[in-house]
This record gives C-alpha cells, sequence and structure tokens, in this order.
C-alpha cells in the first residue's frame, strides 16, 4: 500500500522484506542487545541495547548505520537508474511490456499452466 502511494515499481515487493526488514533488523539491536552479549564479543565497556539500560548510544549508532547504507544504496542506484533512462535502456516498449516479457524476450511462457494452455492440454470445466 505504501509502495503504491509513493509510485514505487517493485512488481516483486523486495522493497518490503529486504529494505524494511533489514532496517528492523537493525535498529532491533540498539533496543534489544544485552550487556553479557555484546561485551562478550566486543569486550568491556561495549554498548548494549537501550531496553537492557544501555542508553541510547547503541540505538543511535544502529540508526547512523542504516542512514549511511540508505545513502550509498540510494546514490548509487539513482546514478544507474539515471544512466539507463538517459541510455533508452530503463522500459520496454509498451507492446511488450503488455505481452509479457517471457513471450517478447525468450519466447514461451515462464508459467507452466500457461505452456499447457497454449498447447491445447487444458480444457475449461462447467461447474
Amino acid at each position: 500500500m505504501l509502495q503504491e502511494k509513493l509510485k514505487i515499481d517493485d512488481p516483486l515487493d523486495a522493497a518490503p522484506v529486504h529494505m524494511w526488514c533489514g532496517i528492523w533488523g537493525a535498529l532491533a539491536v540498539g533496543l534489544f542487545a544485552t550487556q553479557e552479549f555484546t561485551e562478550e564479543v566486543y569486550g568491556e565497556g561495549a554498548n548494549y541495547g537501550a531496553f537492557w539500560g544501555g542508553g541510547g548510544m547503541q540505538l543511535g549508532i544502529q540508526l547512523a548505520g542504516v542512514v549511511s547504507i540508505l545513502a550509498w544504496v540510494c546514490g548509487l542506484s539513482s546514478i544507474m537508474f539515471f544512466g539507463m533512462k538517459f541510455g533508452g535502456i530503463l522500459r520496454v516498449p509498451i507492446e511488450e511490456e503488455v505481452q509479457g516479457l517471457d513471450e517478447s524476450h525468450h519466447g514461451g511462457s515462464a508459467y507452466y499452466h500457461d505452456a499447457v494452455a497454449d498447447k491445447g492440454y487444458v480444457h475449461e470445466t462447467k461447474h
């Protein structure tokens, strides 16, 4: 729903899975990391999660990491996509999009049902 409002063209819903879950995973460390485990890994005096009495330092570090990663990814992706748009290779012609790229680029359907229906193996049944 948010993707539609922001007009994000993501037919596989990769952004909600990879971006939002990745952000949550990074921020969760700043909230839930225990003092015992962080000191075991990073040594005495390591920052730990806010919900375990560690204050907000680890959450701030995690948030800075998230912002840095978003800036890096958005920056490089923008360069790549604007370059592709400028080169005329970002989108396929509307006719090919409607037909389906499986048909126009690969000569057949990627889905079993479509392939057998084209050969006449699937028959409509009346209920």
